[in-house]
């Protein structure tokens, strides 16, 4: 008997099991876990400037930066990580600590 398309729905594999079944290729890993610490920095990013109730433009103005970078921080268009001289200015002028979490690191930076 022929399946329904429901039944073979069913039958696909979850994205959580894709990507275990992927994990197994080291190429693989190791990108999936730099857009997973990409996402957590970003989180950590825009949380920060959130509760600060600051706009990225009023960011920007404060950690000498334009604009545009603020917002390609925040929706992922960069291809690179923000260093660390880049996260202390914006805790530093959000006056907020930078909680950056992941299952495999947990990193913390609070300006005093």
């Amino acid at each position: 008997m022929k399946k329904s398309l429901r039944e073979k729905i069913k039958d696909l594999p979850t994205i959580d099991e894709m990507i275990q079944a992927d994990m197994k290729n080291p190429e693989f890993a190791d990108e999936y876990r730099r857009a997973r610490l990409k996402m957590s920095v970003v989180r950590a990013i825009k949380t920060a400037r959130e509760k600060a109730k600051m706009s990225q433009t009023e960011l920007a103005r404060a950690i000498g930066v334009k604009q545009s970078m603020i917002g390609r921080l925040e929706s992922m268009k960069g291809t690179s990580l923000p260093n660390l001289d880049l996260l202390t200015r914006i805790a530093r002028a959000t006056h907020k600590q930078l909680v950056i979490e992941d299952k495999t690191i947990h990193f913390e930076l609070a300006v005093k």
